[in-house]
């Protein structure tokens, strides 16, 4: 059983899982206790979750997407290799850092050129 909370009081492991595809899925890899399972919203686990979504890479001098893959080995071995739903994808370790990172509202290249995944 799996639990549909979307908060809880341990600790959170956040990652990515990347397709082939270069789509993402926030993967959420909850602490566990002494006495209990590791448990993390349907939407958000490793196995379960079918919420893929896209994001901007950075790109390469040939104009093709740069992102951690299984033919590139996840990342030359950055990231780690998985199967989920019978394809393998790339689970990846992140850090999040909240900061405000425009002081008045910005254009839309401004955006895209200082916000980034990758």
């Amino acid at each position: 059983e799996y639990n549909d909370w979307a908060w809880a009081t341990g600790s959170c492991k956040l990652q990515i899982a990347v397709d082939e595809d270069g789509l993402v899925a926030t993967v959420h890899k909850p602490s566990t206790t002494s006495g209990t399972s590791e448990a993390a919203a349907s939407h958000v686990h490793l196995q379960l979750t079918t919420y893929y979504y896209s994001v901007h890479w950075k790109k390469n001098d040939f104009g093709e997407e740069i992102y951690p893959s299984p033919t590139n080995n996840c990342g030359n071995g950055v990231c780690s290799s998985i199967e989920t739903y019978g394809s393998m994808k790339c689970l990846c370790d992140i850090s999040l850092l909240e900061t405000a990172a425009f002081l008045e509202l910005p254009t839309r290249e401004e955006v895209l050129s200082k916000l980034y995944i990758g």
